[in-house]
């Protein structure tokens, strides 16, 4: 029996965006399953509602820690990090923090990479030293300079949470008739239904699925089948003028959806991997048939929508 935690990430956002994508793909390599802002639609502000229900629904919590402080959060007076920090604390999330390692050395390579206040705290600088102090003297922290320490630090973290962690998480059992793998009983229409109305999956992953139904395709092949396939999403985006990157994280929402088996794999399989996944076939019949979900999946669409600028024809202007 397999189990796979969620970990919500939470990091200031400009300064780290490189070290957030290695976050998820560390999370993704080691089996668990990422969730946090980036996942959302970029300069969107989620409110603290979303962000209170995806760390509730999380089974952990990493911080990663740059040199700045963050956009304050207005009612708490706290950064939104420092705030997701103290929310995670205060519901008593098993944590795990890395900490970008504050000497000359690292503070000079990170400078050259960027300007002084992309990189630095300038307004705010008393509370993220009082932030980053805090964080040293109640928790297990790691430090990293680069990417690859990230990364090191990361599978230190996650190895610590999964043995800390002792309930929850998602599980997939073995079939014992085929290669397939899924959780509990799978996941039902209604709970399929209750999942898309009440926000808990991503605008990304409600994207992948509003480009399944418009499509009305059921499976997703890997190999040669994998360039047509992001072709064709491509083509489904610019027809629907949406500026996402469904396409760059085409198989890391195959491995969420799966995770949340509303796809599956099937039992052929090349070198023990999945050769390809298919929707599971009672969520992708009610997907494809019932209206229920289509306010929620255009609602993920609108978000992703490009907004052209206003021509004006001169001659029709009144002056």
């Amino acid at each position: 029996m397999e189990r796979k935690l969620q970990i919500f990430i939470s990091s200031t956002y400009q300064d780290l965006i490189e070290e957030r994508e290695r976050a998820i793909k560390v999370i993704l390599k080691y089996g668990h399953i990422p969730a946090g802002m980036e996942l959302f639609q970029p300069g969107n502000e989620p409110s603290k509602e979303v962000i209170r229900k995806w760390i509730d629904e999380s089974d952990a919590y990493i911080l990663i820690l740059g040199y700045r402080y963050g956009s304050i959060e207005k009612e708490s007076g706290l950064s939104f990090t420092h705030w997701e920090y103290s929310y995670a604390v205060e519901t008593g999330k098993e944590l795990f923090c890395v900490l970008l390692n504050d000497n000359d050395e690292t503070r000079k390579m990170r400078l050259e990479k960027d300007n002084y206040s992309k990189i630095m705290e300038t307004k705010s600088q008393k509370e993220y030293s009082d932030f980053r102090n805090e964080i040293r003297e109640k928790h297990q922290t790691e430090l990293f300079s680069n990417l690859s320490e990230l990364e090191n630090a990361l599978a230190v973290g996650i190895h610590s949470l999964n043995n800390r962690i002792t309930s929850g998480g998602w599980y997939r059992f073995k079939n014992n008739t085929s290669n397939i793998h899924v959780k509990n009983e799978g996941v039902k229409s209604n709970d399929f239904r209750e999942m898309i109305q009440k926000r808990r999956l991503t605008p990304k992953e409600l994207l992948f699925l509003l480009y399944a139904k418009e499509q009305e395709v059921y499976d997703f092949e890997y190999g040669i089948s994998t360039k047509s396939r992001l072709r064709s999403i491509s083509n489904w985006e610019s027809k629907n003028m949406l500026k996402t990157d469904l396409s760059d994280n085409y198989f890391s929402l195959i491995e969420l959806l799966s995770d949340r088996n509303i796809l599956e794999p099937r039992d052929l399989t090349i070198d023990e991997l999945p050769r390809s996944y298919r929707f599971n076939i009672n969520i992708y019949t009610d997907l494809i048939n019932s209206e229920d979900y289509s306010n929620e999946l255009n609602l993920a669409k609108t978000k992703f929508k490009i907004v052209l600028p206003l021509e004006i024809d001169p001659d029709e202007l009144p002056f």
